[in-house]
Order: C-alpha cells, then structure tokens, then sequence
C-alpha cells in the first residue's frame, strides 16, 4: 500500500525532503481526528492516510501523495486528492497542476471500504478485458478445451506492459515467448508504436547478489560453482538461457527441488519486473509467520532478542514508544512483543 508521513515509519522519505525542505510530521498524528485525514481505508482496520489538519502537515502529505499518485488506486486518488487540494486553499498553500483533475466539493466521502473496492475493481477489470477483441490478446493458449487469453494490448501502457513480461519469460517458455513477441510487434505497428524488439533474453541486473542470496545457505565448494556461474553469464561467455538451464542442473546436483519459498532460476537469471530479493524475503517472512518450521531463519522475537543488544536499536525504540519502552521489551521480548499491536509490531520489524 502506499504511505504517506504517518507510515514512513524510519522517515526515509522525510529525511531526503529535509535536505530541501523544512518540514516535520507531527509528533500527535494518532491523537487526530478522521476528518483531520485525507482518506480512510477501512479493513481489518482503518489506514489513515495523508494528515491535513494543518498548513505543514498539508504540505507534507501534498508531497507523499504527489510522490505516490502514480502507486494509488484511481478512486482513492480522486477522494485523497479532491481533500487535499481543498485543504490547499484553506491553509493558502498554491496547489501544484498535477492537483487540476481533482474537483472540489465532491461531498464523497472520504471513508474507503477496501474489500468493496478491491470487488468492484476485480469487476470493472474482467469486464473490461471481456470485452476486448482476440486480436488484442498477446497469447491465446487453449487447454483441456478452454480458451485462455493473456496480455491484453489495448493501448500503448498495456503493449509495453507485454514486452516486459515477454523479455522475462525463461527457456521453458520458449514457444510462448515467440508467440507473444510476435504479437507485441504486430499490435504496436496497428497502434504507430516504436518498440525495441529483441529476442535475447536480459539479464538480471542483480544476478551477483541474487544468486549469492540463493546459495547464502550451501557449503563453500557449491557456492563456488554458483559463483562462477554467474560470472561466466556476467562476463558474456554463456548466454542467460545457457546460464539458466545449466542453473537448473546445479540445483538437481545440490538437492533443490523445489522453488516455493526460493529464487527459481528463471527468477535469478533473467529478474522479474519487480526486486527479486525483496519478493523472495516476503515470501519468506510471510511463510515463517505462517510456519517457523518452513524456514531455517531465527524467530522474530529472537531476532529481538539479539537486536536488544544493540544500544542504537535500544535508543529508536524508545523514540518510537516512549522512554523505558527497550528496557521492558528486553524482559520478556516474546510476550510483549505478542502483545502489540499490529502497527506497533510493524515498526518493530522495520527497525530490526
């Protein structure tokens, strides 16, 4: 979900903003009001985004929001944007052109039921897509007498959408590759787009440290033959299907079968549209969360446990929660940490 300064929990954002701008969220933003809130998100619980109780936190969720637009559901911006740029006019801050599509005055209001709107976007998508024409489809697959469409291309975003998901399609896929590359070309000629076509399957840019993830388990000597497998794709000697099929070998030889909490090697050798490391660590912690017994990794609350130790972990947790906060954590870290709420446990995680 996207966040503004109530959930940029470390102030990433809002450090980098600070080497330009003098601003400060609030210390009192739970003690708000809802009205005091762009938008509410309700859920398992309410998310509360983007303050504009005052002139700076305004400012301040103008920046996150503007920073996010592109991240936020449509109807969530429309809301989100109409209240904050009428808070704009009601603390005199001039409202950036990107704010000139949001009306005034909607009356909507400004509290989101997530799973009615997560059903009525599942809605509008399917019927959307059924109504396209097959030759808008990047592949048409038939199984166990079935018609199966994927890609739609109605547009230039939706073509150039395909052509990523084409480029990182691994050997398996060889046979469907073609056929969607070849789709890709024929709809951007119908719609006068210029694509840099190729057929050679990327490499993942982060295939050093991904694959160095993946083997961070194994003994010296097979960490080796991974290493030096990826340096020979790196350095141009093996092509990345070369490289990945003889990946796939080295995983049968070191008894990985299975990929559902791992990197697989299409995933380590070609990348995907999104951080491979970052996707397989949430998986993992989603997993461990569910199991501990599927995962080799330590406990959360051993990982508190040790991080305790820690005199500049010690010194955030008090910032976070209040002066003798680490020093009682640190007495039972497993049943207080139980004990917290879900956003409070969130921080925590962040922080360690």
């Amino acid at each position: 979900m996207f966040y503004d300064q109530y959930g940029d929990y470390d102030k990433d954002f809002a450090i980098k903003l600070a080497n330009h701008i003098v601003l400060k969220p609030r210390d009192d933003l739970d003690e708000l009001d809802d009205k005091d809130f762009a938008i509410i998100i309700i859920g398992k619980r309410p998310h509360r985004q983007f303050p504009i109780a005052d002139k700076e936190s305004t400012l301040l969720s103008l920046i996150y929001f503007l920073k996010n637009l592109d991240r936020i559901e449509p109807t969530c911006a429309e809301i989100a944007g109409a209240r904050i740029k009428e808070a704009c006019f009601r603390f005199n801050i001039e409202a950036p052109s990107r704010l000139d599509r949001f009306s005034l005055g909607t009356n909507k209001s400004h509290y989101v039921d997530l799973e009615k709107l997560a059903n009525e976007s599942a809605a509008k998508k399917i019927d959307d897509v059924s109504k396209l024409d097959d030759s808008v489809f990047g592949l048409i697959i038939e199984r166990a007498g079935k018609k199966i469409r994927k890609f739609p291309m109605p547009d230039e975003e939706h073509v150039r959408k395909a052509l990523k998901a084409a480029k990182s399609l691994g050997p398996a896929r060889r046979e469907y590759q073609e056929r969607l590359l070849k789709n890709i070309e024929r709809r951007a000629s119908e719609l006068g787009i210029e694509l840099n076509i190729t057929k050679e399957s990327p490499l993942n840019p982060n295939l050093k440290r991904d694959m160095k993830y993946f083997t961070r388990n194994m003994d010296k000597t097979a960490q080796a033959a991974y290493e030096k497998l990826a340096q020979l794709a790196l350095d141009g000697k093996i092509t990345a299907d070369e490289a990945c099929a003889a990946l796939e070998m080295l995983n049968k030889q070191n008894g990985v079968a299975s990929y559902k909490y791992r990197l697989s090697p299409e995933e380590i050798i070609y990348g995907t549209q999104e951080d491979v490391l970052a996707k397989s660590a949430s998986a993992r912690l989603f997993a461990e969360l569910l199991d501990p017994s599927l995962t080799k990794t330590a406990s959360i609350e051993d990982r508190i446990a040790a991080a305790l130790e820690s005199e500049e972990f010690r010194t955030k947790l008090d910032e976070y929660f209040g002066e003798g906060f680490a020093d009682d954590l640190k007495t039972d870290p497993k049943a207080i940490f139980n004990s917290l709420p879900t956003p409070h446990k969130d921080i925590i995680r962040n922080l360690v």
